[in-house]
C-alpha cells in the first residue's frame, strides 16, 4: 500500500469515488505519484519505473 503526505492525498481524495474499488483506487495513486515523480516525458510506463514497478504484471 502507498503512503503519500496528507497534503497530496488531500487534493487526491475527491477523486476517489471515480474509480471503482480498492485496488483500482489504489493503482491510480500509485500512477499519480509516479507521474509528479517523472522526469522528462510523463508516460505510463515512465511512472511505473520510477515508482520501482517497471517489471511489475499487475497492472495491465
Amino acid at each position: 500500500m502507498l503512503n503519500l503526505p496528507w497534503t497530496i492525498m488531500d487534493a487526491m481524495n475527491p477523486f476517489a469515488p471515480c474509480f471503482f474499488g480498492a485496488t483500482t483506487w489504489g493503482k491510480a495513486k500509485t500512477l499519480c505519484a509516479g507521474a509528479i515523480l517523472t522526469p522528462g516525458r510523463r508516460t505510463v510506463s515512465e511512472a511505473l519505473r520510477v515508482m520501482g514497478l517497471g517489471e511489475s504484471q499487475q497492472y495491465a
